[in-house]
């Protein structure tokens, strides 16, 4: 994520959409947790639990000639979006983890004290950073401004 696009107001990146926009929220989510980290007497961390076999991806598995209809423009392909759906099952029954791994995630990060105060966990308590811009104090300070004028908006 490039400091430019988080140091943008959110609603102002609302607009991005796809893997970038996802890249700027977890951008803003960690540099945000550092920001309370700095400022309160919270214990903030933020979390990314890994990838979770949750309901998302559900409609992508379900009704073929849906899935063909939207993924090809036709619901003809049906028999081909059978077998799309059927490898993308077969990789998401062999890669992503139950929801009962991601919830250990969850508390681990929230009650662990091993946890340092401002950190990004991912998979199971691997504390990573991985952009040297989560470091960067003034935009630590930015995010943190955005996030409180948004807040502060929203409540008018």
């Amino acid at each position: 994520v490039r400091a430019g696009a988080v140091k943008k107001p959110m609603h102002e990146t609302s607009a991005v959409g796809g893997r970038d926009a996802y890249d700027v929220t977890k951008a803003w989510q960690v540099l945000y947790a550092r920001a309370l980290a700095r400022r309160t007497a919270l214990h903030a961390t933020s979390l990314h639990p890994g990838a979770i076999a949750t309901e998302i991806i559900d409609p992508l598995l379900g009704d073929a000639p849906a899935f063909a209809a939207k993924m090809y423009g036709t619901k003809a392909l049906a028999p081909l979006a059978e077998l799309t759906t059927a490898a993308l099952r077969a990789l998401y029954e062999r890669f992503w983890e139950g929801i009962d791994v991601g919830a250990e995630r969850v508390v681990y990060t929230a009650l662990d004290r091993r946890v340092p105060n401002g950190a990004y966990v991912s998979n199971f308590g691997r504390i990573d950073v991985h952009t040297t811009d989560i470091h960067n104090a003034t935009l630590v300070d930015v995010v943190y401004a955005n996030t409180q004028r948004a807040i502060a908006a929203s409540a008018a």
